[in-house]
């Protein structure tokens, strides 16, 4: 049966005025239905034959199911192709799903038993039921009902982002005032007896030494002066390997004229630019961000982060994790870097957790997330995301390209600008991605 004679059969029971226009519009009929072809009525996301085929406001024509999908991963309301936003629930075009239907039923028919699984089918009723809004008869107390409940859910909204903008510059002001006082901005020559102690500190095993060195008032001058037999004879060291590790340490003081970074803080106030680029990139770019260590930085930054989260031995010393790492150590690090990149960043944060008590707690809150939602879209791409594969490439493209921009501008950018922005992808960044996790689980 051809559709000329389907589109004669709907009009049947209209009036017989205007038998003259119905005439030449069967002729139209007839006329498109000898030239359709399948790319006349393909859709705009998967580029097949429609199915339940959808035309939103602005003229374009999707799969229902594509429709339903891209919702789903985007949460707008917007034309897949020219992002034009819509308000109305899309309906289904009857006219087309009646013409392609005849002209390609076999397809359809094909492409619907392959496409509409069970797990289809609930995302497309969900998606019918994200786009129906049902307004109870009194409508005026059902807005003004909705409107108190979105007022306060702003207000609430407002009041965090006001206390998170007012906590970000606090940790701003403080760290900006804090940072002269770190040991590794300060020449060791204007050290005190108390900046020294500080700086034994970082030693754990100088504990039984402490105290010589305070009683014998050791500034930062005179820690520079001694040599072997002063920290013998003056500050009883017996011990051959302690005398030859702190020796060395002198050494080095002597050398760079600065205590060398050995936490965050340290390092952040060292490297403020070099510290935001490796947060972001951990944080959005797990894989890149490593295997720019392994290519770029790969003594002083990749061999001990492989070693403390991948360790050969039980513990790890200063001395270890310059080690060459062993055939064990590689298939179990680039296996999880493969699959699992934020367990890596969990496990170096766990290393550090009695240094960085809250800190660490904030990124290992953040790597759950992150793996959680890393997880959601792995299976939202073998459910059929595979189709928008390009378009996830080039934002993330555009990612990497803005950082960088970011690595090439940074040496101008004011260090306030920076130390804002590193402590909002610290702090700020696990409520963001909790938040997102929660969208998710919640469908």
């Amino acid at each position: 049966m051809s559709v000329m004679r389907t589109v004669k059969k709907d009009l049947q029971g209209q009036s017989e005025e205007g038998n003259n226009d119905m005439d030449d519009e069967w002729e139209t009929v007839a006329d498109f239905e000898n030239d359709l072809e399948q790319s006349d009525v393909n859709c705009g996301v998967c580029y097949d034959i429609l199915i339940f085929p959808t035309t939103l406001r602005c003229g374009h024509n999707f799969c229902r199911p594509c429709l339903a999908q891209w919702f789903s991963t985007s949460m707008k309301k917007e034309c897949p192709v020219c992002r034009q936003q819509y308000r109305e629930k899309p309906e289904i075009n009857s006219l087309i799903s009646k013409l392609t239907e005849k002209a390609f039923k076999e397809k359809i028919e094909e492409r619907k038993s392959t496409i509409m699984t069970s797990e289809m089918k609930k995302l497309v009723e969900q998606y019918d039921k994200a786009m129906t809004v049902t307004v109870p008869s009194n409508s005026i107390n059902f807005n003004w009902e909705r409107n108190r409940n979105r007022n306060g859910a702003d207000f609430c909204s407002g009041i965090l982002c006001m206390l998170g903008i007012v906590t970000i510059i606090y940790l701003v002001w403080y760290w900006r005032n804090t940072d002269d006082d770190l040991l590794t901005k300060k020449h060791v020559r204007h050290w005190t007896v108390e900046d020294v102690n500080a700086w034994l500190s970082s030693m754990p095993w100088t504990e039984s030494y402490r105290d010589n060195f305070i009683n014998k008032s050791i500034d930062g001058r005179l820690l520079v002066a001694l040599n072997e037999e002063g920290l013998t004879s003056i500050l009883n060291i017996s011990v051959p390997l302690h005398k030859a590790a702190i020796l060395t340490a002198i050494d080095s003081l002597r050398e760079t004229g600065m205590k060398l970074p050995s936490d965050l803080w340290e390092y952040k106030s060292i490297h403020p630019g070099y510290s935001l680029f490796l947060l972001y990139g951990i944080k959005d770019y797990p894989r890149l961000t490593i295997l720019y260590f392994y290519w770029y930085d790969y003594y002083n930054m990749f061999l001990p982060f492989v070693h403390f989260t991948c360790p050969a031995e039980e513990f790890v010393t200063n001395l270890s994790m310059y080690e060459p790492l062993s055939t064990n150590q590689k298939i179990e690090f680039f296996t999880k870097l493969v699959f699992l990149p934020y367990l890596l960043v969990a496990k170096f944060a766990w290393e550090f957790l009695s240094v960085h008590y809250w800190t660490s707690r904030f990124i290992l809150v953040n790597c759950l997330a992150l793996t959680v939602i890393e997880a959601a879209n792995v299976r939202w791409l073998m459910s059929g995301g595979w189709r928008d594969t390009m378009q996830v490439l080039k934002s993330h493209g555009k990612g990497v390209l803005g950082m960088v921009v970011c690595i090439l501008v940074w040496p101008i950018v004011p260090n306030w600008i920076c130390d804002f922005f590193f402590y909002v992808a610290l702090y700020f960044s696990p409520y963001s991605n909790l938040e997102k996790l929660y969208k998710i689980m919640k469908g």
